[in-house]
């Protein structure tokens, strides 16, 4: 999951990164991992563009890809794009979900 989603994001040419901690797996909308969780909350780049107080953690750019993927049959962890993966996901599941992404950006860089 983690190489598709990074190949997504190479291939596409996004200023985003993929982390992997065990079975958890999250893409952000910035070019490298922020430091420490005042870098992570305060992060912002204008197409998520979000106000803290009155709209919380998720900007419009994390609603459309939680959506995206809810019609698809993948649910997301609330506020961020993080997958956590269970110990009876398949490969077919995977590829579901990197697929899912795929067409999701593919669908964002028209």
């Amino acid at each position: 999951m983690e190489e598709g989603l990074a190949k997504i994001i190479k291939d596409n040419g996004l200023a985003w990164y993929v982390a992997r901690i065990g079975c958890r797996v999250e893409f952000r909308f910035l070019p490298k991992p922020p430091k420490n969780g005042s870098e992570a909350l305060f992060a912002e780049v204008d197409y998520n563009a979000v106000d803290i107080v009155e709209e919380g953690l998720t900007g419009p750019l994390d609603a459309l890809i939680h959506v995206w993927c809810a019609n698809r049959g993948i649910l997301l962890t609330p506020v961020h794009e993080m997958a956590l993966v269970g110990p009876t996901a398949t490969e077919k599941d995977v590829d579901h979900y990197v697929s899912t992404i795929g067409g999701l950006v593919a669908e964002l860089v028209k």
